[in-house]
């Protein structure tokens, strides 16, 4: 027959291997697990969705990229030597009939011929 002592040490060594009803008060019961879960699925669903839309952004980006890069090349083609038909003018124009017609008007108006 079990004494006193003996039960008193049984109760004790089954509250240390079997939790109380005090032990699991701070607990979340399974159907506040339930909820939790629930929150955090539906979290990540709205992350997967702005993913897709992040995705289809990107995507509309890249097409806009292309379409400019895409006319770009037209209008260089388009284009084609105009740079160095320009570089002509600027050389002709600029650089030796507007210094010549400046130091006439100069010489014309009588004013001090500047230094070129």
């Amino acid at each position: 027959m079990l004494t006193k002592k003996d039960i008193i040490q049984l109760l004790q060594a089954f509250t240390k291997v079997f939790a109380t009803k005090k032990d699991l008060e701070n607990f979340a019961t399974k159907k506040e697990m339930k909820k939790q879960h629930n929150e955090v699925v539906q979290k990540l669903e709205f992350v997967q969705s702005d993913i897709k839309s992040m995705k289809s952004d990107i995507k509309t980006v890249q097409s806009d990229v292309k379409n400019v890069q895409e006319t770009l090349n037209n209008l260089t083609e388009m284009t084609g030597d105009i740079l160095s038909w320009t570089d002509d003018i600027h050389k002709e124009i600029v650089m030796e009939k507007l210094p010549q017609r400046v130091h006439r008007i100069e010489k014309h108006l009588g004013f001090p011929v500047l230094a070129d």
